[in-house]
């Protein structure tokens, strides 16, 4: 088995794309493994689309994931690799679970106040809260989406579970 490393989460976002910038640099100072985790969610989906939808939500998070590193630059995979997961489920949950055993859980914030966090809840808080490993929380002051090509509510789905990792 290999020695606990960082898992941080990615989405998408400005927020999640400091948090992965944040877990590389820390990874490759450390030495460590570090893996790149993206939750997406189907919500309710009848049962004779659910596997159409599923991998087209899968397909579309692994797109966010892979662009997210891309934008890091060339410069990162020759200095880290980054394992990637691409998980079904709640972002919290997805995160809470890869981080067991490992040494370190990043993940960014745009400090989201008020009704949206009333209605999509926190993943920081959540991690913060329930994380059995330290966690480290990447603030952005900026958290306008990363243009990805894609519509920021590929991910979350058509249920009301929130999809942004590292809001």
């Amino acid at each position: 088995m290999s020695s606990p490393g960082v898992v941080v989460g990615v989405d998408g976002t400005v927020a999640s794309r400091n948090a992965l910038a944040w877990a590389v640099e820390h990874a490759t100072a450390t030495g460590s493994r570090l893996t790149a985790v993206t939750a997406y969610w189907a919500g309710p989906v009848l049962d004779e689309a659910r596997g159409s939808v599923l991998a087209a939500r899968r397909s579309n998070a692994l797109h966010v994931q892979m662009r997210a590193i891309a934008q890091l630059g060339s410069a990162t995979s020759d200095r880290c690799e980054i394992e990637s997961r691409v998980v079904h489920g709640a972002p919290a949950e997805v995160l809470l679970e890869a981080s067991e055993g490992e040494r370190l859980l990043v993940v960014g914030t745009d400090h989201e106040r008020g009704w949206r966090r009333m209605v999509d809840g926190s993943v920081s808080h959540d991690c913060l809260r329930d994380a059995s490993t330290p966690v480290v929380v990447v603030p952005v002051e900026d958290a306008a989406p990363v243009d990805l090509d894609l519509d920021a509510e590929v991910l979350r789905g058509s249920g009301s579970e929130p999809a942004e990792i590292g809001a």
